[in-house]
């Protein structure tokens, strides 16, 4: 907020007409002239204070966000698809946005804040995601399912015991792997069907920003509030799914 403020009071239009105002006065001996030019630089600087676009521009949401992948460099294709539908939903409440009107400014603020927030979560789960695809695609399950089956049968037809031994063992092993891929293909199931709800609760955001639109300032300022909180609250879950995934990777380290 306070470097908001600053940067409205130093905007070079808005001091620019401070400075022309005061000029004005000087020269002309103008009273008028000055009180007109305080009076210009006073509404650019409250113009710019309840612009939502002014706003981002101060928390930076106008600058790429380099957290957030680029679809191309998704391999896998759930998780790509995912992202694509991220990135077309944070266009589109970028401009519902624009068009919000002042008095939810301040809630505006705070909701463009919590989706750059949301932004390097969904970077993190888009890149865990695809890391754990592109392992699993080079896993033939059927495979190791059939080698499975295969050592169980030599060990119950082999006579030596050491031999039957070996086999057991080696069996063992590959049913191990079979189990850590199949927690490694229910973790990266949840990892989609997290971004999947990410992905629903941001495209409903746009329709209820327009729909703000019609309110008077004080209706509008309440419910881009109640926006703002279903998008906080989708946050702090993200962030309990993160560390639920985390705790997993460790177990399974």
């Amino acid at each position: 907020m306070a470097r908001g403020v600053k940067r409205a009071l130093l905007g070079p239009v808005n001091l620019a007409a401070a400075g022309l105002g005061a000029l004005g006065g000087a020269v002309f001996g103008s009273v008028s002239l000055f009180i007109l030019g305080t009076a210009a630089y006073a509404a650019l600087v409250a113009w710019d204070l309840s612009t939502p676009a002014f706003w981002r521009k101060v928390v930076g949401t106008d600058e790429p966000r380099e957290e957030l992948p680029r679809p191309r460099e998704v391999f896998d294709e759930e998780t790509r698809a995912a992202l694509e539908r991220v990135h077309r939903a944070r266009e589109a409440i970028a401009e519902a946005a624009d068009g919000a009107p002042s008095g939810a400014s301040t809630t505006m603020v705070e909701m463009l804040g919590t989706l750059e927030e949301i932004d390097r979560r969904v970077g993190r789960l888009v890149s865990r995601s695809d890391d754990l695809s592109r392992y699993l695609a080079g896993i033939d399950e059927a495979a190791l399912q059939r080698e499975i089956t295969a050592l169980a049968a030599r060990a119950k037809d082999s006579t030596d015991a050491e031999t039957r031994k070996h086999y057991d063992e080696a069996r063992a092993a590959r049913e191990e792997l079979q189990r850590n891929v199949h927690e490694i293909s229910a973790a990266r199931e949840r990892l989609v069907a997290s971004l999947t709800q990410i992905v629903a609760t941001l495209e409903g955001v746009p329709a209820k920003l327009v729909k703000i639109r019609a309110l008077d300032a004080q209706a509008a300022d309440d419910a881009s509030g109640d926006v703002g909180r279903e998008l906080s609250d989708m946050n702090v879950e993200l962030g309990a799914f993160e560390e639920t995934m985390e705790s997993l990777t460790t177990e399974n380290a």
